[in-house]
């Protein structure tokens, strides 16, 4: 519904646009083999691009002002949308105050950040922050201009709703219910999750997650090794979803270990007497 305001306001052609001018973009750095201009391109007056930049993004704000003020479809559509993102941040708040990830749903992900071209161009930002942090409902808003009370609450939306949302969305439990495991980024799953979870990952979402470390295998995209120990990635070697998981974490914690340096003048000892068998403080009694 966000995209269907967004191109309302800017056409329907917007995305063909953006490529477009990103092609010319490309193209003209590859024609553009002169350093005496490139130099001279570099040396635009700032304050002039700044200014014009300005001049686009307040020119946007009037337009989806107007709009939404003449279009009364426009008006509920744009309504209904921020009454979503606000009564679905306010819930994850509250689930995420009493530390229910599981609860909280992806409406961080989806709301646009602030100022980004999704906000500059409908405003959604501040239509939401009014409505998470409505002036009635706070005194310290109660005497303040318009102008303040929606600069005030736009900010407070971002630091104190958006922020810990979507650091809160970094953690797969947060994806582990059913109806979100297949937004869960692989990529970012901390080692000792990944070594949690990755029978949850073969069970419930077995095509993405062997797509995932096919990437990995191939070097398009990296596994988490960092928080554990070696003896523990030897250890899941024989867990029932196989080896693959940890050969590539054994793999990482190696690259890892190469970059910081080539050990020199140094010895391996392993001791293998009968004494060492298993992990002495996990099998210690109380």
């Amino acid at each position: 519904m966000l995209e269907i305001l967004y191109r309302l306001l800017e056409g329907p052609e917007i995305g063909r646009k953006k490529e477009k001018s990103e092609w010319q973009s490309k193209k003209g750095e590859v024609m553009d083999r002169n350093p005496g201009r490139k130099k001279r391109k570099a040396t635009v007056d700032k304050e002039k691009v700044q200014g014009l930049r300005l001049e686009k993004t307040v020119a946007k704000a009037k337009r989806a002002f107007e709009r939404y003020n003449r279009d009364p479809d426009y008006r509920f559509l744009h309504d209904r949308v921020s009454d979503l993102f606000a009564e679905l941040l306010r819930s994850d708040m509250e689930s995420y105050n009493a530390g229910e990830l599981c609860k909280i749903s992806l409406a961080a992900k989806w709301c646009p950040s602030l100022d980004s071209s999704y906000d500059r161009a409908t405003l959604m930002c501040e239509s939401v922050a009014r409505k998470v942090f409505p002036r009635e409902g706070y005194i310290e808003y109660q005497d303040i201009e318009e102008a303040h009370y929606a600069y005030k609450v736009r900010n407070r939306l971002r630091r104190e709703v958006l922020v810990p949302l979507h650091k809160a969305l970094e953690q797969p439990e947060v994806y582990i219910c059913a109806s979100k495991r297949k937004y869960l980024p692989y990529k970012r799953v901390p080692s000792v999750a990944m070594k949690v979870y990755k029978k949850l990952f073969y069970m419930h979402d077995k095509e993405r997650f062997e797509e995932y470390l096919e990437k990995v295998k191939s070097g398009k995209s990296t596994i988490a090794a960092g928080a554990l120990l070696p003896h523990e990635i030897i250890k899941s070697l024989d867990d029932e979803t196989g080896p693959e998981v940890a050969e590539l974490q054994w793999k990482r914690m190696v690259d890892d270990m190469a970059k910081k340096g080539k050990l020199t003048n140094c010895m391996a000892i392993c001791d293998v007497s009968g004494s060492m068998q298993g992990i002495p403080m996990e099998s210690r009694s109380p």
